[in-house]
């Protein structure tokens, strides 16, 4: 998993972004844990994949830190202000991606990390493709 540098300054650019560009249509949340048995073998490889879309002005990229309650305390500000806190309240597995609809703010699949970096590439693809 990431250093809490990382995660700092990633929180610094997701609230940056949050704030200036409005633009996005879909959020990709990844919720992830230092205990999780899957964020161990494919965290890395999925982190990757999924930062890949970070600056897509349509996507918005959430990393939830669901390890401890301090740490899914920390994505509570990103969750209000989005407004999708009682839908992530609803999708409280670790090793799983959510894609959620920024506009209706519901959930349009959630699938584990597990999967093969094409499908999960096909799975947010066709989910913007949903939204736009």
């Amino acid at each position: 998993m990431k250093n809490n540098s990382f995660i700092l300054i990633l929180g610094l650019f997701l609230f940056a972004k949050i704030s200036y560009a409005q633009n996005e249509k879909l959020y990709v949340v990844m919720n992830e844990a230092a205990w999780c048995k899957y964020c161990k073998v494919h965290g890395e490889r999925v982190h990757k994949l999924v930062d890949s879309y970070m600056y897509n002005d349509k996507i918005l990229v959430i990393h939830h830190n669901m390890t401890s309650k301090e740490t899914i305390a920390e994505s509570e500000p990103i969750f209000k202000k989005l407004k999708i806190t009682e839908t992530m309240a609803r999708y409280n597995e670790t090793g799983m991606i959510f894609l959620i609809n920024a506009k209706t703010k519901k959930a349009l699949n959630g699938f584990n990390i597990r999967r093969e970096d094409v499908e999960i590439k096909e799975s947010i693809a066709k989910a913007l493709a949903l939204v736009k």
